[in-house]
């Protein structure tokens, strides 16, 4: 009778009653999708909710591995975002999506992946992170304070863009900012209360000019 093809292979994996065959089945489409390099199959079997949690994961997981090597950050991201595929495998996507972005300078669309609550968090918290470290770089305090405002996303990644904010328009001098910055009702009490310190702090230093 031989070996069965890719269409027979995917009617024993998703309709027959034996749990083992499916998955015997399945292993085997994977296999042959990948040595032809197809991975959007690949991606369809991770969010099959009818197929067992092993098939899921491992045609997950084959797909990020190809898409990364093809560089498809768009299918990447798809990944990360559906809420029908596996949390391990939304993280996996997730993580290669930020050395994608760290790579490329792409600090708004990693802020922008941080406030997703659909991707894991501990995707989100790197992605916010990464931003925070980019954007204190190049300087740029307001996106900074944009992260630090914004409820979506991780309360760490909120604290560390809001403290380094502080430390940003500390070293700029720029003080009408710090002073909105501990004004803000959106930023977190830590470090509005830091904000107000150093100003305090500023404040008593430039008094002894006087």
């Amino acid at each position: 009778m031989g070996e069965l093809n890719l269409e027979e292979l995917c009617v024993v994996m998703s309709y027959s009653s034996d749990e083992e065959k499916r998955i015997r089945a399945a292993r085997k489409a994977i296999e042959i999708y990948v040595g032809k390099g197809r991975y959007e199959p690949l991606g369809r079997l991770a969010e099959d909710e009818k197929l067992p949690e092993k098939v899921r994961e491992k045609a997950g997981m084959e797909a990020v591995k190809g898409y990364t090597k093809e560089g498809r950050y768009e299918d990447l991201e798809r990944l990360a975002k559906n809420k029908r595929v596996l949390e391990g495998v939304r993280k996996e996507a997730g993580m290669e999506l930020i050395k994608c972005y760290v790579g490329k300078g792409w600090y708004g669309v990693l802020g922008a992946l941080a406030t997703n609550k659909i991707v894991p968090r501990e995707v989100r918290e790197k992605a916010g992170m990464d931003a925070v470290k980019g954007y204190l770089e190049k300087g740029m305090y307001r996106n900074l304070e944009e992260l630090a405002t914004n409820e979506r996303v991780p309360e760490k990644v909120r604290e560390k863009a809001g403290m380094d904010a502080v430390k940003g328009y500390l070293e700029k001098g720029m003080y009408r900012n710090l002073e909105e910055l501990a004004k803000n009702k959106r930023v977190l009490e830590v470090v509005r209360e830091k904000a107000r310190s150093e100003l305090g702090r500023v404040a008593d230093e430039l008094a002894l000019r006087l």
